[in-house]
């Protein structure tokens, strides 16, 4: 990594960094492509540290099934995840599986999101504020979290950008044939429809783009003679509609797997306002709100005193992407079902960064972006290093135990046939700790496990059957080591070491590991 440094002899006009930045601001092709390298190494970085945590292991069992078995699987669960889990089966099979693998897409979707974010902002304003907006993007706490995980939120974002982009140009094309502004609207329904295949929520920045369309002319971002967006916007996303249809009614079927979604209650505040592009950030958030409320201004501003007649397309392009998912999930939170999570309005940290950058740019003062970006910097890193520790995931430890049964397994004679149980999983009571067999399979491997039932894929679920352990005593077959692998929390170590023992087992040595108990019981 390079560290520019301002020389001594440069006048105080931004440095080193701000020509650096200016250089790379001027070059049309260069922006969009530098920020993309940085958003991808930024969440590449380290992302193979923490360990895997429930959410993406429902994506290796999904994933490790063949495609039939995953298509009757998505029937009857997670058909919400279904375009995401067809993805990344694909990718797997390039490439395999590893914890590294399963985030490394997410990687390369942030990546991506940001370097057309660069190209999406320099539509609606200039060159400067889409280097910044892309920068901007890069640094968000929420942006470094999801490029790290094995879920869909990075590529749903990425698939938002793109919608909003072809959006924009089906919306502001002047000129060419009705065929070719056809094609954009052709091109936006299919943008529209793979969003929100792959994010059932995305639909909620369809129905946005949907009010700027009904608004373009009283807005301002169309001529009064110009042709109106609304014909185009509502086919297309009526086409889209129609086609997931049956994703919508079959997701709305399987509702009751966001039953784990609390009411807003007291926290409320801190779960709408930081949580969704912040996590728990609060300096970050604080300034963060305090800039878009500014670049919002800005842009108000310069929209109303015609300084800059893009200013006017960027707001109502930016409001809309970030207050109308989040306000409609909110509101029907308050007034009917809780359906809203933070992390289900990541789609609009581009938003949220491009009005930051609003603020950083509404001034022609070279060295205010580099101070903002700096104080971004400094603001993110903290959530950057604690996103990047080893529990930093609902404090899972599965890769401490897999790295243990590894260890221990290790002193072992070569080719000793042990036996495994495994226990409840902290939190997800349908879900047992062979979870971590699943997503660290090496330190398991060769371990026969006692209590396993029918299979995920003949049950057609994510999790595997069980079978009774009074049950299992067939299946030891004179194992000299048994490992018991359970959550503290509903802890099986008295239940199974009083059933062990009736076999002419006993503990020999017992670990614990942030939520999780390891006992090795020998004959």
């Amino acid at each position: 990594m390079v560290i520019l440094q301002r020389s001594p002899t440069v006048a105080p006009r931004g440095g080193a960094l701000a020509r650096a930045l200016g250089a790379i601001r001027h070059s049309a092709g260069t922006a969009p492509v530098a920020v993309g390298i940085v958003g991808t190494v930024l969440t590449t970085a380290f992302s193979w540290v923490p360990s895997l945590w429930f959410d993406e292991s429902a994506t290796v069992a999904a994933t490790s099934r063949s495609l039939p078995e995953l298509l009757r699987m998505l029937g009857t669960i997670d058909s919400v995840h279904g375009v995401y889990y067809l993805l990344m089966q694909a990718w797997f099979a390039i490439v395999g599986y590893t914890p590294f693998t399963l985030r490394l897409p997410s990687a390369l979707a942030i990546g991506a999101a940001a370097a057309l974010l660069v190209v999406l902002a320099r539509r609606l304003l200039d060159r400067r504020t889409a280097l910044v907006a892309g920068l901007v993007f890069c640094l968000l706490p929420r942006t470094t979290w999801m490029g790290a995980e094995g879920r869909s939120y990075a590529v749903g974002t990425l698939l938002a950008v793109v919608a909003t982009l072809v959006f924009v140009r089906a919306v502001t094309g002047r000129g060419g044939s009705a065929r070719r502004r056809g094609l954009w609207w052709v091109l936006y329904g299919a943008a529209a429809a793979i969003g929100a295949a792959t994010f059932l929520y995305l639909g909620l920045l369809i129905a946005a783009h949907g009010i700027v369309a009904l608004g373009a002319r009283r807005l301002g971002i169309l001529p009064r003679t110009g042709r109106s967006p609304v014909r185009g916007w509502l086919l297309a996303a009526g086409a889209a509609g129609a086609l997931l249809l049956p994703l919508a009614l079959l997701d709305l079927r399987e509702a009751a797997q966001i039953s784990w979604i609390q009411p807003l209650g007291g926290h409320a505040v801190r779960y709408t306002l930081v949580g969704p592009w912040f996590l728990d950030n609060v300096p970050f958030a604080v300034a963060g709100w305090v800039l878009i409320l500014l670049g919002t201004a800005a842009l108000v501003l310069r929209a109303l005193h015609g300084v800059d007649p893009r200013a006017r397309l960027a707001l109502v392009i930016a409001l809309p992407w970030l207050l109308v998912p989040i306000g409609v999930l909110v509101a029907v939170t308050v007034l009917a079902h809780p359906v809203f999570s933070p992390r289900y309005v990541a789609f609009s940290a581009p938003a949220v960064a491009l009005l930051i950058a609003a603020a950083l740019t509404v001034l022609r003062r070279r060295w205010i972006p580099v101070l903002g970006l700096a104080l971004c910097l400094g603001l993110t890193l903290p959530s950057y290093l604690d996103q990047r520790t080893v529990t930093a995931k609902q404090d899972s430890s599965w890769a401490q135990v897999a790295e243990l049964l590894t260890t221990e397994r290790a002193r072992e004679p070569a080719g000793q046939r042990d036996a495994v149980v495994y226990g409840p999983l902290r939190n997800h009571p349908d879900a047992t700790m062979q979870v971590v067999a699943q997503a660290y399979p090496a330190a398991f491997r060769g371990l026969v496990d006692l209590k396993a039932g029918a299979t995920a894929a003949e049950r057609g679920t994510l999790w595997q059957g069980r079978i009774p352990l009074a049950d299992a005593h067939p299946r030891l077959q004179g194992a000299p080591v048994i490992w018991l692998v359970t959550s503290d929390k509903r802890d099986w170590r008295p239940g199974v070491t009083e059933q062990l023992a009736q076999w002419g087992y006993r503990p020999a040595t017992q670990w614990h590991s942030a939520g999780v108990n390891v006992v090795r019981y020998v004959r």
